[in-house]
């Protein structure tokens, strides 16, 4: 055989990779449209054709931070001839359509990578029929049709209507489901309790000293309607916690505050609600960019320097049942509802809510090995590539690395690969140590290097062998699998400790040992590394 060899890059049809030492018994699995509270499962059985046990090791990819397919356990061993069935769960939390893969992967020996993708497609919808205008969509044209949504059917309540409505019926302790005899409020921020009120002015007037919160503030949209009277962010406060809180923004405290109460605090220019309404908090002021971003009398840059903050308080506090009550209370009398009590993952779908919300373009990839070797030139190799980003990937073109024994990178050729998407590197070899160096366009100067070794190289038998100094022992990690001898030698020659294992780490005490100089070596089956140490 000549000793120059093809090196190029290929879309997958995965039908068929060269000397893989597992079969699948499905290449795709298409799964039924399913809501948000419903899973399915669907079988893939892995067969080792290998001449020893092989392990495996299943990968999957997030969209909109929603990793709907799993297999439970995930990393497992086939022992030679035999095979395991795993089933794929699909359990969607998104309305979208879902296109990814389900990586196969396991390592031969040494160093062998070996990987085999199993296509997963399946719909995602909601049960809530009022979304389903969001179907398929994210970024700006979502935040559009949810607004949209949100302004049909919008029944405008007086202020009067709405504090009304809130002190008496939906916030009211004894007619909201929270079980209180008498009508009874709560402070949204210091947790101080009235009760025995009949109407808004006992509410407001002494001894009570209520108040109606406008959690984005009034002056931010000149206490115009709708803005003044959406119930989605209007709560109930004590009047001296509304006055302290103003219209500062939201963020957390740091250092001393200059007021607090009931875990409510404030100080240096952000007001930080306590840990119980700071879910409630954040979905009303991101229902408010939602719905009212594109409304000229609202300074919705007010919102800009809180989404992130406001972003993590809705993961962090989940709505709960009273928020979902609410949430449907106020649907009923003024005709819309909050998307982030229903569906808080749709934030995952959108950028910033205050300005363009478009998500960023991002360009990450994933490889299924960056290191192989052998000795035997008929070997077809194949590493897989997936694109977990959201924008295309370009692998090749000028400045790829063609080696000199024997590899030939195929330039200015380029591979293209969209979203969601993989492709393999395939390459015949002949064996030795090189590298195949491939730039990318994920960032300028990336370059994704496959390092290639002959099977006999102590180079590639100890290639993610790493040794760590740990304040008590060196700990070593990554060995290659076999038994692994190790002797630790002093600066004259003497044998300190020899020990023989069968594992891929280790610790070698320091506690016997006096300070100075020591040699260590690590022998794997006959292929030997040395270090150097000093304790």
């Amino acid at each position: 055989m000549k000793n120059i060899f093809a090196l190029f890059l290929i879309l997958m049809s995965i039908s068929v990779l060269g000397n893989v030492p597992f079969r699948l018994s499905v290449n795709q699995l298409n799964f039924a449209t399913l809501n948000e509270n419903s899973r399915d499962s669907l079988p893939v059985t892995i067969t080792n054709d290998f001449n020893g046990s092989i392990r495996i090791q299943l990968q999957f990819f997030g969209i909109f931070q929603d990793t709907a397919f799993s297999v439970s356990p995930s990393d497992f061993t086939i022992p030679q001839g035999g095979s395991r069935t795993v089933h794929v769960r699909f359990a969607p939390k998104h309305n979208v359509r879902y296109e990814t893969a389900m990586m196969v992967q396991t390592t031969v020996g040494a160093g062998w990578a070996f990987s085999r993708p199993v296509f997963l497609s399946g719909n995602g919808v909601y049960t809530n029929a009022y979304y389903a205008t969001s179907t398929n969509l994210s970024g700006e044209a979502l935040k559009q049709a949810l607004r949209t949504k949100m302004n049909q059917g919008l029944r405008v309540l007086s202020y009067n209507e709405a504090r009304d409505s809130m002190y008496l019926r939906f916030d009211n302790w004894a007619t909201n489901g929270r079980g209180a005899a008498t009508n009874t409020l709560e402070c949204v921020y210091t947790g101080r309790q009235i009760s025995g009120f009949n109407s808004r002015t006992q509410v407001q007037n002494t001894p009570n000293d209520f108040n109606c919160e406008h959690t984005f503030p009034q002056g931010f949209f000149s206490s115009a309607s709708p803005m003044l009277s959406d119930m989605h962010h209007l709560f109930p406060t004590d009047n001296n916690a509304n006055n302290q809180r103003a219209n500062t923004p939201f963020g957390v405290v740091l250092g001393a505050p200059t007021w607090s109460q009931g875990g409510s605090k404030l100080g240096g220019g952000v007001f930080e609600p306590r840990d119980v309404h700071k879910g409630a908090v954040a979905r009303a002021m991101l229902y408010f960019g939602i719905m009212y971003g594109g409304n000229s009398t609202v300074q919705i840059n007010y919102l800009t320097s809180q989404e992130s903050t406001l972003k993590s308080w809705t993961n962090q506090f989940p709505p709960n049942a009273v928020d979902v009550r609410r949430n449907n209370d106020i649907a009923r009398a003024q005709g819309n509802r909050n998307p982030l009590v229903d569906y808080p993952q749709l934030l995952n779908r959108m950028g910033m809510l205050s300005t363009n919300s478009d998500l960023p373009r991002s360009k990450s990839y994933w490889v299924s090995a960056q290191r192989t070797f052998s000795s035997t030139p008929s070997d077809e190799h194949r590493i897989s590539i997936y694109n977990t980003g959201t924008d295309t990937l370009i692998l090749g073109g000028s400045g790829s690395y063609s080696p000199a024994n024997g590899f030939l990178w195929m330039s200015p050729g380029t591979t293209v690969i969209p979203p969601n998407s993989t492709s393999s590197l395939a390459f015949f070899w002949s064996g030795g140590t090189d590298s195949i160096v491939i730039p990318t366009n994920k960032a300028a100067g990336d370059r994704l290097v496959i390092q290639l070794f002959s099977s006999l190289s102590t180079q590639a038998n100890f290639y993610q062998t790493q040794l760590l100094n740990l304040e008590d022992a060196w700990e070593i990690i990554d060995l290659p699998s076999g038994k692994v001898s190790v002797s630790l030698y002093d600066i004259q020659g003497r044998m300190m400790i020899q020990k023989t294992v069968f594992s891929t780490n280790m610790n070698i005490s320091k506690a016997d040992l006096l300070a100075g100089i020591y040699v260590l070596k690590v022998n794997v089956d006959g292929v030997e590394k040395v270090w150097k140490l000093k304790k």
